[in-house]
């Protein structure tokens, strides 16, 4: 079950630009460490795609790029990543789970199965477009961390309430994928910094963040990516 209404997704996509993620992005690394290139005709496939900002880093290591999302604005992507310059393949606009299970070399979702309460089933669902031998990234913010889950209640409770916390869990994920005969290659947290959806023009949200700030840098000197602060859960498997 989706916590989040579509609605909240549509209006909120109104002003995101159709552009590739910073090479600096912890997440743009991430897929470059553990993804290889594409072999000819590789296809990569990110499930809840708009507006494909890391979906775009796969299509600069050679992947055919194709995705599905609930929102109408999907229609706009294949115009869109073709003029800047990537190879598209196919497009939907439709809920993942009505799909049929077409196989790809990398299935991938950007921040997807935090918001399901039956998110075990949503990674399951993930691994069933994979190709034998094919590649599994997914990535969710780590709202889970001590000091990352404080400073979003304390300054940011309704974006942490669209979340489902205990999905953010690398370690549940590599336990249900290796269960599933599937070998994890990497998974843990990356990124030391913290992002929000706050009133940002309060006295308590400066004085919140500039703490918070001090602790975090503090933390990632001892411990760089520490899941107490570290900004994103990640995990990459390959399938048997």
């Amino acid at each position: 079950m989706n916590i989040v209404p579509q609605e909240y997704w549509d209006a909120g996509y109104e002003n995101i630009a159709i552009r590739k993620a910073s090479d600096t992005d912890p997440i743009s690394q991430v897929i470059r460490a553990y993804i290889p290139p594409a072999q000819p005709n590789g296809h990569a496939f990110e499930i809840g795609c708009y507006p494909a900002q890391f979906l775009c880093v796969l299509g600069d290591m050679g992947y055919t790029l194709n995705g599905v999302d609930a929102t109408p604005r999907v229609a706009a992507l294949p115009v869109a990543l073709a003029n800047l310059g990537y190879t598209t393949g196919k497009f939907e606009n439709n809920r993942f789970e009505d799909l049929d299970k077409v196989k790809y070399d990398v299935v991938a979702s950007f921040g997807f199965i935090e918001h399901f309460t039956n998110w075990p089933a949503v990674i399951k669902a993930h691994t069933e477009f994979l190709k034998p031998g094919g590649y599994l990234i997914i990535t969710t913010p780590n709202f889970k961390g001590l000091f990352q889950y404080l400073y979003h209640r304390l300054v940011d409770n309704p974006n942490l309430e669209r979340h489902v916390v205990s999905s953010m869990s690398p370690r549940k994920w590599k336990k249900q994928l290796e269960r599933a005969g599937m070998t994890v290659i990497a998974s843990g947290y990356t990124g030391n910094f913290f992002w929000d959806e706050a009133q940002r023009n309060s006295i308590f949200y400066r004085v919140v963040k500039r703490a918070f700030t001090r602790i975090f840098k503090l933390v990632n000197s001892i411990a760089p990516n520490h899941p107490s602060i570290g900004s994103y859960c990640y995990i990459v498997a390959k399938s048997k």
